[in-house]
């Protein structure tokens, strides 16, 4: 009998569904801390969306909010600068967002982050001074 040095069909199957399932495994667990970066960084925004309304109105500074490329940068009388995640879009409308010393909003907008199909809106209203929260 001659000695074959090749695999047999079903050690071909054996490996290239072990290599399969754990690439299956991965995937998910990269897209669950996705997932969580997603939420921290909605909540990141958030909070420091409402601190410079804050540190406004108390400073009697005005202070601006602007979307950068790979940043989100709050500055005026406090400067942050947030980095967005690669994989979710952030778009400020209008382009700036202004607060004043008189504890409200110089203009309305809305900063929307978008990851994967979901979409979470901060809306800043004049006057008022809300900032309401939508997922």
């Amino acid at each position: 009998m001659r000695n074959n040095k090749g695999y047999t069909l079903i050690e071909a199957i054996v490996v290239s569904s072990i290599i399969f399932s754990t690439l299956i495994f991965i995937n998910y667990h990269v897209k669950y801390l996705e997932q969580i970066q997603y939420e921290a960084f909605i909540e990141s925004v958030y909070n420091s969306v409402k601190t410079a309304k804050e540190v406004a109105a108390y400073s009697n500074k005005f202070i601006e909010i602007k979307e950068y490329k790979n940043f989100i940068k709050i500055y005026g009388e406090i400067y942050t600068e947030i980095s967005v995640p690669n994989f979710i879009d952030v778009r400020i409308t209008p382009e700036k967002l202004y607060f004043s010393n008189k504890n409200a909003a110089s203009q309305a907008g809305t900063i929307t982050i978008t990851y994967d199909k979901k979409r979470t809106m901060i809306k800043v209203t004049p006057v008022v001074s809300k900032i309401n929260f939508y997922n």
